[in-house]
């Protein structure tokens, strides 16, 4: 919590929401807004998981910006000492993976 940049966090065009589980966003928790951009930053869990709830109340045609975190999209198996991928060539094809799942 309150990891938000004051300047970001304080645009009117901002919403910010946390202690919210992503997995259980509803549009109550946007006031029946439908965001016209998205933006993810998760940890210790996939945006598989995640995006569902925010992409099906975006806008038709809404950007996005989601920090991939290969270590939680790769699987248990990709993940070597100190929670890194064993194979750095995973990233990219972890990577592909969510642009084709997107």
């Amino acid at each position: 919590h309150g990891q938000m940049h004051p300047d970001v966090g304080g645009d009117p065009r901002v919403t910010v929401i946390e202690g919210l589980n992503a997995r259980d966003l509803t549009a109550a928790d946007l006031a029946g807004h439908s965001p016209d951009f998205i933006v993810s930053d998760v940890s210790f869990i996939s945006l598989k998981l995640a995006l569902p709830p925010a992409l099906a109340l975006a806008r038709p045609g809404a950007g996005a910006v989601f920090l991939v975190k290969p270590q939680f999209e790769a699987g248990r198996e990709a993940i070597g000492k100190g929670g890194l991928l064993k194979d750095p060539f995973d990233a990219a094809r972890v990577a592909g993976l969510l642009q084709d799942w997107l």
